[in-house]
């Protein structure tokens, strides 16, 4: 059983939202995690689209460090 950690799409089709989910590798795109560590959005502005991401790093690391690993996509987002 591995674990990893990754974004969880939430919202609908125009006004997505992403929470940042730990969870086991084996399960598919929709299903149960373990915890939730934060979230992401995309605030709309017109001469700019801003992307936030909101994130306890304390429990990312705590994560990272039981054998959690960050999917590619956190990872860009993360700049890690």
């Amino acid at each position: 059983m591995g674990l990893i950690i990754k974004l969880r799409k939430q919202g609908n089709i125009k006004k997505a939202h992403y929470e940042i989910v730990v969870t086991e590798t084996t399960r598919g795109i929709v299903g149960k995690f373990i915890d939730v560590l934060g979230y992401s959005f995309l605030l709309h502005s017109k001469p700019y689209d801003r992307h936030y991401i909101v994130y306890n790093k304390y429990k990312l690391a705590e994560w990272i460090s039981k054998g959690a690993v960050l999917s590619k996509s956190l990872k860009k987002r993360l700049k890690i």
